[in-house]
């Protein structure tokens, strides 16, 4: 799907892939920790729940706290494929700007998730070959460095 120079884009790609779980249960848990009510409202009005100087993170603890966990999380499988947060950011705003860009970014990401979840139900052997680098560094991300999704 990419050329060998855009292995960034590839690596990009999978942070994508790999932290869509993540993604997905920070908004069960914000979800989770407001009333339905206000969370419909919020959502109506287009509030950026991940937003660390918005009103939601300010007042709900709850939801300061999930997103928090998520910003950590996201950190640290980006900095495991070798990228900073500062140049994941910088790609996300590259991406979101570029709609074939975000289209290939998006097709392969997709292709790494259906390979993903074929290896773990066994349909397919497992491989090595793309496995994360593991660190544990801490620069939060949120929805100001939000990624192209």
């Amino acid at each position: 799907m990419f050329l060998p120079e855009e292995s960034d884009l590839h690596k990009y790609s999978a942070v994508l892939a790999a932290t869509e779980p993540i993604r997905l249960r920070c908004e069960v848990e914000i979800r989770n920790s407001m009333n339905p009510f206000s969370y419909m409202i919020y959502k109506l009005r287009g509030a950026k729940f991940k937003d660390p100087s918005g009103n939601v993170r300010i007042e709900n603890k709850a939801v300061d706290a999930a997103c928090v966990r998520y910003e950590n999380r996201v950190d640290e499988v980006v900095r495991s494929y070798g990228l900073t947060p500062e140049l994941f950011n910088s790609m996300s705003h590259r991406i979101k700007n570029e709609p074939f860009l975000k289209r290939r970014v998006l097709l392969q990401a997709y292709f790494y998730r259906i390979a993903a979840d074929l290896e773990r139900e066994g349909i397919i052997p497992r491989r090595n070959s793309c496995a994360p680098r593991h660190s544990h560094h801490g620069t939060a991300l949120s929805d100001r460095g939000q990624s192209a999704h």
